[in-house]
Order: C-alpha cells, then structure tokens, then sequence
C-alpha cells in the first residue's frame, strides 16, 4: 500500500478533528505531500471520519492523477495540489469547519494579534480569502493569493477555515491554536474592543514558534 505512513496519520488526525468539535459531519479535508515520491494522501469524500480506513485514503500525483484511490477523492482536491505547487515549505494540508473560525469567516472579518500564540498564523492578521464555490479552480485560486507566501493559516469566507504546516503534526496545531485565537476574539469583543499586540513583536512571536520552538 503507498504511503501507508501517511495514509495513517490523516486517519488519525481526521478522528481528532471531529473529536474535538473542528468540523462536523464530513466536513472539512485533510492531505499530506510526500515530496521524495511527488505523491499526495489525502482523505476520501463523503465517509464519516470515524469510519476512514488507511485503505480509503487516495494518493494521487502532483496532477492529479489517481495512483491508488479506492473512493472518491476530495472535492477540495485542487485546493490542496495548488497549495503543494505554490508552497515549498508545506506538506500538510487541514481544511476544516471549526467554529469560531467559520464565524468569522461568515462575517468577513478577519483574525487579529489579541493572543501570544497567535504567532502560529505567521502572518499579523489572519485574512479572508474571498468566496468561491468549493471544489473548484477558483476556490484553489483564492485561497492560495490569499495565504501568500508565509501565513499558515486562512479563512474561507461562508465556508470554514484551512491550516497549513511542514507536516500534519504542525498543521494540526496551528488550526486547534488559531480556533482558540477565535474564540477567545468573539468572545473578548462581545465586552469590548480587545488590545493587539504589536507587529514587532508578532515578527518577534512568529521568530520564535518557528525558529527557537515553543
């Protein structure tokens, strides 16, 4: 079986994701990049994450091109390759619905430096990457310009947010990190307008999450 190692890991990682309230249902998509062989994992449609199997996971080429898929593929699943094509530093891919992330994604309104690890982002704000019907080239499009070439993470507007790390490891941090950011957000503007940190020391957090380790 290729790639059995990742194969595993979106397993295990699509069962936190539900278990721990990220998205709902079948919501959501999780990928992973093995650059050695140029094969991408990623998790199959429509099956309940609680019921995926390794065997279910589908590895594709850079292109697309099925290489060993027993199910449907993603329907995100030019999102993930467009990612993978623009971003050498990223090797996982987490979309999900979590959401305090999907509430502001609906709002259009975009994350703000209110908490320490929000250095995980790599970016001084969390931005919205405009709408665009999910599953198409558009969709890969926006998402991409909108990550740029150092945020990890990005919401979707009307739709749900997406992580992005050099392994599903990071990944997943940066999404349960960013889901607390948002959180704690809606939360503190429900009483009033909260304090932001500076930008210099947002450079000097993002330095240290991904340079020194936390």
């Amino acid at each position: 079986m290729l790639l059995e190692k990742e194969r595993n890991l979106l397993v295990k990682y699509g069962k936190k994701i539900f278990e721990n309230n990220l998205t709902v249902g079948t919501g959501g998509n999780l990928s992973i990049y093995n650059r050695e062989l140029n094969l991408v994992a990623l998790t199959p449609s429509a099956i309940p994450y609680k019921k995926i199997k390794p065997e279910d996971i589908c590895v594709v080429d850079l292109n697309g091109k099925e290489v060993e898929c027993k199910q449907k593929t993603t329907s995100e699943i030019a999102m993930h390759l467009e990612i993978y094509r623009q971003r050498a530093d990223v090797n996982a891919v987490i979309h999900s619905h979590a959401k305090y992330s999907t509430i502001f994604a609906v709002l259009h309104k975009e994350l703000q430096p209110i908490l320490h690890v929000f250095g995980f982002a790599g970016t001084k704000t969390v931005q919205v990457a405009p709408y665009a019907t999910y599953g198409t080239k558009k969709m890969a499009e926006v998402v991409c310009q909108t990550l740029g070439p150092t945020a990890y993470n990005v919401l979707l507007a009307n739709h749900g947010n997406l992580s992005v790390g050099v392994d599903i490891e990071s990944t997943y941090n940066v999404l349960e990190e960013l889901e607390f950011c948002a959180e704690i957000q809606w939360k503190a503007e429900c009483i009033g307008k909260p304090e932001l940190i500076s930008d210099a020391e947002i450079d000097n957090l993002i330095n240290k999450f991904y340079h020194e380790g936390y």
